[in-house]
């Protein structure tokens, strides 16, 4: 341990250095019209958000489950380990990519399913057939 270890004026300037600069942003972001649970902040430089990512959250279905390399696949969580968490992408698109991709596993009269919760706050599902 060092001497800046146990300094309290270190410690002090180090919160001061994380706080002032997310202080002012969201005194900007409120300055811009922002009010909790109304509309969305802009982003402004420095802000909680700025490193934020808008992403949609999709469940992938495939029925019957796909037979992948001798492991039953019904759904895209089951192509993670038991660990990790879903696999997510940003846009409904790639969710889409990736069941097409799942269908190469499939058989012809394979259906996959995606229900999505997109960014914007919309439900979308969609329904097809694997070829």
């Amino acid at each position: 341990m060092g001497p800046l270890d146990r300094n309290p004026l270190y410690v002090a300037g180090f919160l001061l250095f994380l706080i002032v600069p997310q202080g002012h942003a969201l005194a900007q972001q409120f300055r811009l019209g922002y009010r909790p649970f109304g509309q969305a902040p802009q982003r402004v430089t420095l802000s909680w958000d700025m490193f934020s990512t808008a992403i949609s959250r999709c469940d992938v279905r495939w029925d019957p489950p796909l037979n992948a390399e001798g492991r039953p696949l019904a759904r895209l969580h089951d192509s993670g380990t038991a660990l990790e968490w879903d696999p997510v992408y940003d846009r409904v698109e790639d969710y889409m990519h990736a069941a097409e991709y799942g269908c190469v596993y499939g058989r012809p009269h394979t259906t996959a399913t995606l229900q999505c919760f997109t960014f914007e706050g919309e439900a979308v599902k969609n329904v097809f057939r694997c070829r």
